[in-house]
Formats: C-alpha cells, sequence, structure tokens
C-alpha cells in the first residue's frame, strides 16, 4: 500500500498503493524497526490530515504549517467578505457615492424605500445606478449562491442593493455555520485511518466535525483481491477547486516530505546514540 493521486472528475480521490511511496516509506521502516505495512497506514492518515489542511479556507501558500483555529478564523472572515461583496445595503451606497449632480434621485430612492416599495425601487435601480445586480427587498442564502463561482463570490461582483443590514447580517451567520464544510468531507477516510481530528501537533481541526460534508467522503479499505486503498472527497462545490488548487498532489507531497523528514530524525538519533 502506497499513495498517489487518481484523476477523477466528479469527486476529489486519493489513492494509495505501493509505487510512489516504496523508496521512502521503505527506508523509513528500515531505520524505525517498524513493517513497512505499518508505517504506510500511518502516513495514509497523516496524507488525508494534509488533504484537510490543503481543502479550503486556508492562506495561499500557508496551508501546510497554518492551525485548524486559523484556517477557521479564515473562513469566517472569508464568509462574511464575500457576503458583504454580493449584497449591499442602500444606506452604504448613500454614504459611499458621489451624489454631485444626481441629488434628486438618491432622495427619491430613498423615500421609495423607507415606504417599502420594492417594485418601484427595483425599477429605480435598474434605471439609475451601475455596475449593480438590482434591487432585492432582502439578501438570501439563494441569492448569495447566485453570486458565488467556485465556492466564493468573485472580488469584482456586482452586488444586489438590498434595504439595509438587517438581511445581509442573517446571510452572513447562517453561512459561518458551513465553514468547514468541504473539509469535512475528509472525516470518513481519517477516522477509518485511527486518526483524530484534534489529534496531533497544530492540528485542531474538531470544528469541522458535524458541518454535513461527511456524507459525501468515504474510504475502500484494500482487501487480497484488491490491495488499494481508496479514499474520497465528494463535495460538489470544491471539485473544480480541488484540481485547480491541487489540493491531493500539494497533500503526497507535504506527506512525502514529512516521511522523509522523519527518517532524517531518526537515522540523526541513531547517529548520535553510538
Amino acid at each position: 500500500m502506497g499513495l498517489h493521486s487518481e484523476g477523477n472528475q466528479r469527486m476529489t480521490t486519493l489513492a494509495m498503493d505501493e509505487a510512489q511511496f516504496s523508496r521512502t516509506a521503505s527506508e523509513l521502516a528500515r531505520i524505525s524497526g517498524e513493517t513497512l505495512n505499518d508505517i504506510l497506514w500511518q502516513y495514509a492518515g497523516i496524507a488525508v490530515q494534509e488533504c484537510i489542511r490543503m481543502t479550503p479556507p486556508f492562506t495561499y501558500g500557508q496551508a501546510s504549517t497554518e492551525s485548524g483555529k486559523d484556517q477557521k478564523q479564515i473562513g469566517l472572515h472569508a464568509v462574511e467578505s464575500g457576503v458583504r461583496r454580493a449584497f449591499q445595503p442602500w444606506p452604504e451606497v448613500m454614504t459611499r457615492s458621489d451624489k454631485t449632480g444626481n441629488r434628486g434621485f438618491y432622495s427619491g430612492l430613498t423615500r421609495v424605500i423607507k415606504k417599502r416599495n420594492w417594485s418601484k425601487a427595483a425599477e429605480m435601480v435598474n434605471r439609475g445606478l451601475r455596475r449593480t445586480k438590482g434591487f432585492v427587498p432582502a439578501a438570501t442564502k439563494e441569492l448569495h449562491q447566485q453570486q458565488r463561482r467556485k465556492g466564493r463570490v468573485p472580488t469584482n461582483q456586482w452586488p444586489f442593493i438590498v434595504p439595509t443590514d438587517v438581511s445581509i447580517k442573517r446571510v452572513i451567520r447562517e453561512r459561518k455555520k458551513k465553514v468547514g464544510f468541504a473539509k469535512s468531507g475528509w472525516i470518513p477516510a481519517l477516522l477509518a485511518l485511527g486518526r483524530k481530528i484534534t489529534g496531533g501537533k497544530n492540528f485542531g481541526f474538531g470544528w469541522i466535525r458535524g458541518k454535513g460534508g461527511e456524507a459525501y467522503g468515504g474510504i475502500t479499505l484494500p482487501t487480497p483481491a484488491n490491495p488499494q486503498l481508496v479514499v474520497w472527497n465528494g463535495v460538489p462545490y470544491i471539485q473544480e477547486t480541488g484540481r485547480e488548487k491541487r489540493i491531493v498532489e500539494r497533500a503526497l507531497q507535504s506527506t512525502l516530505f514529512k516521511m522523509g523528514r522523519a527518517a532524517e530524525v531518526i537515522a540523526a538519533k541513531k547517529f548520535r546514540s553510538r
């Protein structure tokens, strides 16, 4: 049993066979005195941990060293920023906009919104404001979903205009509850390999438990007839993102590095004890 990435158009998949890891794993087994199978099983679990780290949210270039706590905060911040790119409250538009020569429009629209005449407000926004998606009575998860691309609202996305900040804050609260959803798709494989969601140095990912992605993940254990071990995360919206960010490839690279480093540390200790 070893590890490699396996192409799959429907899900992000980590497959394990002996070819890629055999040299590094064999060297680590020889130096440590553990069996090759034990080493490969142990590092299969570490590879899945690395997949969790490499699955958004994370800071680009720092995923392999960031703590779970830091990645959670990054996700919460990204959610709030994204929702606020998708929607803008009318008072904020009033504050930021240059109203020179157009005061009649702004004061008129303000009166229409105060009267809760949503159809008239939509008509006025469509006619008088550029670079918006129009006026809506309230921000909703469904409208937010329309604004997302690959799980995020692009920075250049035109916003919907809403009467106040109240509905925006409600969508933010609802969306924050789902931070970690994509990461949680790796949980079934992680637990099956004997690893803990909160286990290991700097691996505090207990907060992803119960986010719902577990239903999309799984693992196929090796058998005598098929010695390959396969784990997968089928959370829909990260599939294209997973290929672009090379989640599995980066996780395998990090795992190989950790195996090599472990062998070096053990060899150095043996040398000093002579």
